[in-house]
């Protein structure tokens, strides 16, 4: 009985009835591109740093897998020292469109990131005070009214103080009403 290389079957290198020179072909193709996918491989895990840390080594500074290893500092608890009082309350003379003018007084307190910030924006008082001063003034007044409407507009504030206070950083804004003329 004929094998089935005699019959000319299909095989994985191609007719058996076009001779070895179509199989060598074909198995030189698959031996290359094998070896190049390996290579490609490994030099991607190489650069990424993966290929150090699935070893058990460390992976080079600069790479994905050496920024995963960093963890970040876990943020300060919320302590009292960590706000900043405006103090004196911020006075903001407000036209009422001919009814006089009307004055507010606003209480702030900032609540930064760390103690040590807490006294370096001491120094940048007076830009924070004319940025709220500012933006409360663009206001209509019926957003004025109460600190409650005022809060809505906190977001606002905040950026705005953040870009005053700049390379620092407020975390949260508190406002309250000390008192309304």
């Amino acid at each position: 009985m004929p094998s089935l290389w005699q019959r000319g079957y299909p095989s994985l290198w191609g007719r058996a009835s076009e001779g070895g020179a179509m199989r060598r072909s074909v198995g030189v193709l698959i031996l290359v591109g094998g070896i190049v996918l390996v290579a490609g491989a490994g030099a991607a895990l190489m650069m990424t740093g993966f290929l150090p840390k699935l070893l058990g080594m460390k992976p080079p500074e600069g790479t994905m897998a050496a920024v995963e290893e960093k963890k970040p500092k876990p943020p300060e608890p919320i302590t009292p020292e960590r706000y900043f009082d405006l103090r004196p309350p911020i006075m903001i003379s407000l036209d009422t469109q001919g009814h006089g003018n009307r004055i507010l007084q606003l209480g702030v307190s900032l609540l930064m990131p760390t103690r040590e910030d807490v006294n370096s924006v001491r120094g940048v008082t007076p830009r924070v005070v004319d940025a709220m001063q500012v933006y409360i003034r663009s206001l209509p007044i019926s957003e004025t009214e109460s600190v409650a409407k005022l809060s809505a507009h906190r977001a606002e504030m905040l950026g705005r103080i953040n870009a005053a206070i700049a390379p620092l950083k407020a975390d949260e804004l508190n406002l309250y009403m000390v008192q309304e003329q």
